[in-house]
């Protein structure tokens, strides 16, 4: 009989560990990282040789830098140099979307190399979206070590925030620290935090703006502070546009703390004046775009003068509000009241000022676009990223085209020439989606915080009067799910088929401008961060069409295969809401859809 022999060990390399050595919770309970698992520390070579940052855009501040570089900083460990590198990606050309913007390719990478505070949340996305990826080989994302590192580094940047010493630093950290955590708590499923997160960056924003050292603190937030703010803001006021969709808790508690707010004394009138004095040197297009060249040369500068031409758009906003006010000042419960208003509003010299001007700055940047839409789109690769921006730009330019003639949404025979607009959203759209899919490397390659496609896709289902049309923006939403900031395809989805059942209802009475003008009042909210749909239209019982509302539980049929169930409820709100790319009310106290943001009304109601 032969004795068995031990087995060797490999001496030569170091242990590696596969699972927590006490198998304990210590690890969870703390939001740290489990002792078991050993990281081997990387060598001790500066940030200088290991991140090179992106250089500033030589027309924002050729010599400065945004603020002084931490040479003597260094990744820890390999774990973070990896996170860090997926933070990266992710500002590419996800959380920014195709049309990325200095704050992504710029100011936010840099940023986060130099600010420790910044830099923990930056790893922290890295980590969720690392955490994320382990589902395509079978793995629960929240058991994984990636998520709680994401969760570790989540906390170390609110620990650093809480200690900052310097006013203006702080301010700064924490208007983009909201934009981060936000996006973390968005990719991670839990949008009632990230909620909080978007309206405690909107009161920070209030705060800077409304102050009296506002000037000064502005001025000291970047080398180009213009830039840098205008872009933060833009982000802000779009995030704000989605929490009118999306609703912390129920749609009536939002109604009562609108009305609180936003009913402005004369005070409150004189505060939005001075907020507007102090930030329109900052919102105005550099004197360098007031005339658009007949044709772009390249990219970037169909982006800046787009930019340029939205911003001059909204300036358009103020003289409107009061008379949309007026308009929406009605009892929702009328049908024929919100009929005269709907005509009313198609015939009104302000607002057709507003849609006029809004179509002219609209196709004069067009004009200018098209034929290097069609040059690159022929030359280069279909997938590039120029390419990609260019459609993306061109989404953006069919649908605002279409929300700032807003006026003319209770016209039927208006409302029917824009299906071969939509028909376009669609098609760019899925070309958007499929290179997304191609590339993704995981569920966060779906997820952006800067771009709304699913909203346009929302607004061809439910606005289009072509049936295969509204068809086909659901079958893209159905096929590509995402989330675009607050807003889930998946949720978009099941309001899209609710609709379709409601469209089948109503026209089987009334000529086409009857029925549009009952399916104009249609109006969706997302109520409970998301968790439960609610949807506003008119509908005939007892042989008449009145005004109802409906809601649906979500949260439980997120991974089922089983349909939602509809329930009626008495209306949540009384007032008069009309939907149409935007959602506006005057207890919101917010812009129209047409451009939907404006810097006195939101800075400070």
């Amino acid at each position: 009989m032969s004795v068995p022999t031990p087995r060797r060990s490999r001496s030569g390399a170091p242990k590696v560990r596969t699972g927590c050595v006490t198998s304990c919770i210590k690890c969870l309970s703390t939001r740290g990282v489990c002792g078991g698992y050993y990281v081997k520390p990387r060598k001790n070579q500066s940030w200088k040789y290991r991140f090179d940052p992106l250089p500033l855009d030589p027309v924002v501040q050729p010599s400065a830098s945004i603020v002084e570089l931490g040479m003597g900083r260094q990744f820890e460990n390999e774990l973070q140099h990896l996170y860090f590198q997926e933070w990266q990606f992710l500002t590419k050309g996800n959380l920014g979307g195709y049309i990325s913007t200095k704050l992504w390719s710029t100011y936010l990478p840099q940023l986060t190399a130099q600010r420790i505070v910044l830099r923990h949340a930056a790893l922290s996305l890295g980590a969720m979206s690392r955490a994320l990826s382990m589902q395509c080989i079978g793995q629960n994302p929240s058991q994984t070590d990636h998520y709680q590192n994401a969760v570790a580094y989540y906390c170390k940047a609110l620990r650093h925030l809480s200690q900052a010493d310097s006013a203006t630093a702080t301010t700064q950290e924490a208007m983009l620290l909201a934009i981060l955590f936000t996006s973390f708590e968005v990719l991670r499923g839990n949008v009632k935090s990230a909620l909080e997160h978007i309206y405690h960056g909107l009161l920070v924003v209030r705060e800077l703006c409304a102050s009296p050292e506002a000037m000064s603190y502005i001025d000291q937030l970047a080398p180009d502070p213009g830039q840098f703010i205008s872009e933060v803001l833009a982000l802000y006021w779009r995030l704000a546009i989605q929490t009118q969709v999306v609703t912390q808790g129920s749609a009536k508690l939002k109604e009562y703390g609108a009305m609180s707010i936003g009913k402005s004394n004369d005070s409150e009138e004189l505060d939005r004046q001075a907020v507007n004095n102090r930030l329109s040197r900052y919102l105005l297009p550099r004197p360098g775009l007031s005339a658009l060249p007949k044709l772009f040369m390249h990219v970037d500068e169909a982006l800046e003068h787009w930019e340029a031409t939205t911003r001059r758009i909204e300036r358009l906003g103020p003289r409107v509000i009061p008379i949309l006010d007026r308009f929406l000042a009605g009892d929702a419960r009328n049908h024929g009241m919100a009929e005269e208003a709907l005509e009313e509003m198609q015939k009104h010299r302000e607002i057709t000022f507003f849609s006029d001007e809004s179509q002219r700055h609209l196709r004069i940047w067009h004009d200018a676009f098209w034929p290097l839409y069609q040059r690159t789109l022929a030359t280069s690769e279909p997938s590039s990223g120029p390419v990609m921006t260019l459609i993306c730009l061109r989404i953006e330019y069919l649908a605002l085209s279409m929300h700032s003639m807003f006026q003319m949404q209770g016209n039927y025979d208006t409302v029917s020439t824009l299906t071969p607009k939509c028909r376009e959203i669609n098609e760019l759209c899925e070309i958007v989606f499929r290179c997304q899919v191609r590339d993704a490397r995981g569920p966060s390659m779906s997820f952006s915080i800067g771009t709304g496609l699913t909203w346009h896709l929302i607004f061809v289902a439910m606005n289009c009067r072509d049936s295969v049309v509204r068809e086909s923006a659901m079958r893209i939403l159905e096929t590509y799910p995402r989330q675009d900031g607050l807003w889930s395809s998946k949720s978009f989805l099941e309001i899209a088929r609710r609709n379709r059942k409601v469209e089948a209802e109503n026209c089987g009475e009334g000529s086409m401008k009857q029925q549009w003008l009952r399916l104009s009042r249609r109006v969706f909210l997302l109520e409970e961060a998301g968790e439960r749909l609610v949807f506003r239209y008119m509908s005939k019982e007892n042989g008449c069409w009145d005004y109802i509302e409906e809601y649906a539980d979500f949260s439980y049929t997120r991974t089922s295969s089983l349909g939602i169930e509809w329930k009626r409820r008495p209306l949540s709100s009384q007032s008069f809401t009309l939907q149409w790319g935007r959602t506006g009310t005057t207890s919101m106290g917010s812009l129209w859809p047409g451009m939907g943001c404006c810097a006195p009304r939101l800075a400070v109601s």
